[in-house]
């Protein structure tokens, strides 16, 4: 539905793609498009009860984390999906199961984004994950990561664990995008 305007109370996260800005929201739960060159506002996906967070723009889809999903009573749980929304029609149109708590999504190259789950905090502590976008297979890095980003092929990210004394520590890794060797290049900080 194309609107000229729009209100964002909780604004989450950006990709940007073929000159256009793609914004999540909780209020509302959906995905905004801008174009970029007018600054304007020029369509908004509604994703129901989904409650969108980081997304990336690889193969004219857009690939959207859900961290929970509420019902018509504010009942929340843990959702475990990412969104596909086409761009051209701009409409939903998948979901990839992947783990609880899915936080962020990046483009690390034409066929592939990474994405990461924070899990239900108990029996699922989460992961960090490669998704090829042509055969949705995924890979499991078996590093989770609180926080990453991706340049030149590489996955930088940290880890942050919280200690029963109330202590933490926190490591930081970088992940090759092809080979998924793992180097830790920071620890105990």
């Amino acid at each position: 539905n194309n609107t000229t305007e729009i209100s964002f109370e909780n604004p989450r996260f950006m990709a940007e793609d073929n000159g256009n800005i793609y914004v999540t929201s909780y209020f509302p739960l959906g995905v905004a498009r801008f174009d970029i060159s007018q600054m304007k506002f020029t369509g908004f996906c509604n994703l129901g009860q989904f409650h969108p967070e980081g997304v990336a723009a690889v193969g004219g889809k857009l690939y959207i984390a859900s961290s929970s999903i509420s019902d018509e009573n504010y009942n929340f749980s843990y959702d475990n999906k990412l969104y596909v929304v086409d761009i051209a029609t701009f409409s939903l149109v998948d979901s990839i199961t992947v783990g609880f708590n899915p936080q962020l999504v990046k483009k690390l190259d034409d066929n592939h984004i990474v994405f990461n789950t924070w899990g239900n905090y108990t029996t699922d502590l989460g992961g960090t994950y490669i998704m090829n976008t042509d055969t949705k297979e995924i890979v499991d890095l078996q590093q989770a990561m609180t926080k990453f980003d991706v340049c030149n092929g590489y996955i930088y990210g940290y880890a942050t664990t919280y200690n029963a004394d109330y202590t933490t520590s926190t490591s930081f890794f970088k992940v090759d995008g092809i080979t998924h060797e793992i180097s830790e290049i920071l620890s105990n900080f």
